[in-house]
């Protein structure tokens, strides 16, 4: 009897050429992926337990158990699942697991099984991940095996690493973020850190792609910052919460989110961010003159924020200020974003530059030189794992072959663009919307 998994961009399972249905639960695809992992080998039930339901108390995980392997017996059928004296295997001799794309390109870390988001999932998805061929941040591995084995040894003590780092997130690999997440995650709300560990693994998530998934963690990380009376984590998260609706194309929960920012205010230390998302959602919902306020203001208290931040804010109002034909600002704003980046450190940071870059370049003479800092752009992204800024190297192509005439070419890329949004659940805001219209 002969398998095939298929991951890369859906999940499928054929068995000697016959496609198996989808599971019947979420939960039942996650486990039958982390089995397939263990090529044949046992896994006790109280380990997948743990590993499945990390917030429930031991009798409920034992109930939940039995009704998910039922399921999957009920899936596979009686002779591939076995159960044996507490322990779980999949009796699978030849079993091929593809994670390739259609178009034979492997699948990246958000690409692999999507749809069955999971703590475990995550994991899983970072053992499949391939290796990126370049290693650009290999000086920051000490730091990766130091969370790794204080989080196996101590999770709260390798969490509180992970979090007080937080800064060097751009600089970090996807897989070895996930890693570092799976290994220090608390297994229930109360433990220390919980909210900045929801928080990190929301960020890391809209970073692959996952958008959704993004939202769900971002939103129980402002619960869960809001009963504990964290006031800066909730207004740092409502930010981010902010951008995430805008990605998506939901003006109302962008809409939402705008308005407890507004009553809420931000604290000084997130108040940047706070303006950033703000000018954002004005930009992407076609109101260019309360997005140009907030821009003012940014640039009133810019200078007591961290560098980071600095050079995310320079770059969005760079693209902003090309979109409204101010190319002088424009300009003025990618200078300062460019004198901010440290070479061969602020590797993310700098393909935010390039961004900006494309956005102006077309409108002052230059769009053969965007469209091929656009190609770099899109390397950039697969090569640092970074799929949410190859969104926008796309989007950059498409607006640069327009100006250069090659209409045809730049039809082709908007439709290419608006694809991989829909795939990931996203709706174009007026800004895509108008964009699209002028090419």
């Amino acid at each position: 009897m002969s398998w095939e998994i298929g991951l890369g961009g859906r999940f499928a399972v054929t068995r000697d050429g016959q496609k198996l249905g989808s599971p019947p639960t979420r939960l039942t695809a996650v486990l039958f992926c982390a089995l397939v992992q263990q090529n044949g080998e046992w896994m006790s039930r109280s380990e997948i337990g743990d590993k499945l339901y990390p917030d429930s108390d031991p009798e409920s995980k034992k109930t939940a158990l039995r009704q998910t392997l039922s399921r999957m017996r009920h899936w596979l059928g009686d002779e591939v699942l076995r159960t044996s004296n507490g322990c779980v295997r999949i009796a699978i001799e030849k079993c091929l697991v593809n994670i390739s794309l259609k178009d034979g390109s492997p699948a990246r870390y958000a690409q692999i099984a999507p749809g069955f988001d999971h703590p475990w999932m995550d994991e899983l998805r970072a053992h499949w991940s391939p290796v990126s061929q370049q290693q650009p941040r290999t000086r920051f591995q000490d730091l990766t095996h130091s969370v790794l084995r204080l989080g196996r040894q101590d999770p709260s003590m390798g969490r509180g690493l992970l979090v007080a780092s937080s800064e060097l997130f751009d600089h970090i690999s996807t897989k070895d973020l996930s890693e570092m997440l799976t290994a220090t995650a608390p297994k229930r709300g109360r433990e220390p850190l919980a909210a900045e560990h929801l928080m990190l693994r929301s960020a890391h998530a809209f970073r692959s792609l996952a958008i959704q998934r993004a939202q769900d963690l971002g939103f129980q990380a402002w619960q869960m910052a809001n009963q504990k009376k964290q006031v800066p984590l909730a207004a740092t998260m409502a930010s981010w919460l902010m951008f995430f609706a805008t990605e998506m194309g939901d003006r109302v929960q962008s809409r939402h989110w705008l308005n407890y920012i507004d009553n809420a205010g931000a604290p000084e230390n997130s108040k940047l961010l706070s303006i950033n998302a703000l000018m954002c959602f004005h930009w992407n919902w076609g109101d260019f003159g309360e997005a140009e306020r907030h821009v003012q203001q940014g640039l009133k208290v810019i200078h007591s924020h961290s560098r980071r931040d600095q050079i995310h804010f320079f770059t969005n109002s760079s693209a902003f200020y090309s979109e409204g034909r101010q190319y002088r600002a424009a300009e003025d704003c990618l200078r300062q974003a460019e004198s901010l980046i440290i070479p061969d450190l602020d590797l993310d940071a700098a393909t935010g530059i390039q961004h900006a870059q494309t956005k102006l370049f077309p409108n002052i003479g230059r769009p053969e030189e965007a469209l091929k800092i656009g190609e770099e752009l899109a390397t950039a992204c697969k090569s640092l794992e970074n799929p949410i800024h190859g969104l926008y190297a796309s989007e950059a192509e498409a607006r640069a072959l327009a100006i250069i005439g090659r209409t045809r070419e730049s039809a082709q890329a908007w439709d290419r663009l608006i694809a991989r949004r829909a795939a990931v659940g996203s709706k174009p805001t007026t800004r895509l919307k108008r964009l699209r219209a002028s090419c």
